[in-house]
């Protein structure tokens, strides 16, 4: 359950002040972080930019339907030029599946007189995290207005209960999630033949 401050609660009850996302997913192999807002404008959080360009859309959180709910969180993207399309098929070190991703709500008061301590078209300067987890996966589609839209998915923890599917063992992923761990660094196609002892070594 999330605890909020009695101000924040008011501000999310005033009429005069709209909502809008930030979403930051990274850091990938490159030490890279995209970092978008759902506002008109560039804006800060936490001293880093986040970009007003890239068509940031919607995001869907999980609707609970049971106890143990399958669904994820999704954040669409208007995405006409592909941009994305790189982030998960380019160079292995500006892949972004399995990075951490982070959404975040703010508002903004869209009134001219300023309200709960925010000055005219400022920004509340307090915010409420509604997802944190990983990518797990994105694609591409076409809404009924013909934009192309590109979704990406947030792992959910209840997502993989039913779920079948092959170990990731590459040694990309690897490192990716566990920087240093070169348990994988000799098994993909090509490598050198080695030699594992399973069990007590006896020397």
């Amino acid at each position: 359950m999330k605890v909020i401050s009695p101000t924040l609660k008011a501000v999310m009850e005033d009429p005069s002040f709209a909502s809008f996302m930030l979403v930051e997913i990274g850091p990938n192999l490159s030490a890279e972080y995209l970092r978008y807002t759902s506002l008109p404008f560039d804006t800060t959080y936490e001293a880093q930019p986040y970009l007003a360009g890239q068509g940031l859309l919607a995001t869907t959180p999980p609707v609970l339907t049971s106890a143990l709910d399958k669904s994820s969180y999704l954040v669409d993207f208007a995405d006409p030029d592909y941009v994305f399309k790189g982030f998960f098929n380019g160079a292995s070190g500006q892949r972004i599946l399995g990075v951490n991703m982070r959404s975040l709500v703010g508002f903004i008061n869209n009134n001219n007189t300023p309200k709960h301590g925010v000055a005219g078209g400022g920004i509340f300067t307090e915010y409420m995290t509604v997802y944190e987890g990983f990518v797990n996966s994105g694609n591409y589609n076409i809404n009924l207005g013909e934009e192309v839209l590109f979704t990406v998915e947030g792992a959910s923890p209840m997502a993989s209960l039913e779920s079948r599917r092959s170990i990731v063992t590459s040694k990309n992923y690897l490192a990716q999630k566990y920087p240093g761990d070169t348990s994988y660094d000799e098994v993909y196609e090509g490598s050198d033949n080695i030699q594992i002892n399973w069990g007590r070594s006896y020397e």
